[in-house]
């Protein structure tokens, strides 16, 4: 109801009214009247749309986060190192490895947009491996950011009895790449190099893969 009018009548009413008016009158007078109609609309066809894609291409999931916090390098080796892993992925289409380098650069204001994403990764259990050097892993460590490897090595097949390890507090937290034939492969300088996993990651199972896969 409208003033005491039906609906049909008040819509009658308004067609009546916009017959009378220019273009120009009827264009001001329809978004004057129902801009927020028009964008509620619009809202829920964007709103529509952006779900059915979601439904129809689903962004892929994460295998395996590994972040890279060793010395500068180029792009396309870490990108060949996910190559590498991918073989794990049991659904390339909805799976993913992601090796991502935050190692700083010369630009301050991309540095501090790394740490700020580096940290809410972290926190939000969002990564689960990281390669550095021995003292990036002591810092690390001194950090509390380090999940014991004793439940990684029993998910796997070797138990990692042939993996070098690095022991804080008595208990392995770090792994070093200089046996592992995929690393050299890929032209990493391995002497320096160690693979540790996140304190409050949940992919135990993941890791214990990724790690057969890297020193098979």
């Amino acid at each position: 109801m409208n003033d005491g009018k039906t609906f049909k009548e008040a819509v009658r009413e308004e067609i009546e009214k916009l017959k009378k008016m220019t273009f120009h009158e009827k264009r001001q007078h329809i978004w004057e009247y129902y801009k927020i109609h028009m964008l509620l609309v619009v809202t829920v066809i964007f709103f529509i749309f952006g779900m059915t894609q979601v439904a129809l291409n689903p962004p892929k999931r994460e295998f395996v986060y590994i972040a890279w916090l060793g010395p500068t390098i180029e792009t396309s080796t870490l990108n060949a190192l996910g190559e590498s892993l991918s073989p794990l992925l049991e659904n390339p289409q909805r799976q993913r490895i992601s090796v991502t380098s935050y190692t700083e650069t010369s630009d301050e204001t991309v540095n501090q947009a790394m740490r700020q994403r580096f940290v809410m990764l972290l926190h939000t259990a969002s990564m689960d491996l990281i390669i550095t050097t021995r003292i990036g892993m002591e810092e690390l460590h001194e950090m509390e950011w380090l999940r014991p490897l004793e439940g990684v090595f029993a998910r796997m097949p070797c138990g990692g009895e042939n993996l070098t390890k690095v022991e804080f507090d008595g208990r392995p937290k770090g792994i070093s790449l200089a046996q592992s034939n995929m690393f050299n492969e890929l032209g990493f300088e391995t002497d320096n190099l160690y693979i540790m996993a996140v304190m409050n990651t949940n992919k135990l199972a993941q890791i214990a893969l990724v790690l057969e896969e890297i020193f098979r």
